[in-house]
């Protein structure tokens, strides 16, 4: 990227590595970068470009990811009442 700078062109990409929980917009040799690490969706709406998100739908997946959680929550400690003979009360 760098080189094709070198030689004169304007370069301007966007990347997002799950994985590692980072995203960002390079552009001519200036890198936007977002460390989405521990980030609530909310959190990656408020905090990441639009154009970003929207490219990757990091928002939605860090949404679908939070559901998952806590289903696989509620069904754990659901699990552990009925195991353990317990009584779950819901207000």
């Amino acid at each position: 990227m760098e080189k094709l700078c070198d030689l004169g062109f304007s370069v301007r990409l966007m990347y997002y590595e799950p994985g590692m929980a980072f995203c960002g917009i390079w552009e001519d040799g200036s890198d936007d970068y977002y460390d989405i690490g521990g980030m609530t969706s909310e959190q990656v709406l408020d905090d990441v470009p639009e154009e970003l998100d929207q490219c990757f739908g990091i928002s939605e997946a860090i949404a679908d990811y939070e559901e998952e959680e806590t289903e696989e929550l509620t069904e754990w400690y659901k699990d552990g009442v009925e195991k353990n003979g317990l009584e779950l009360k819901v207000e």
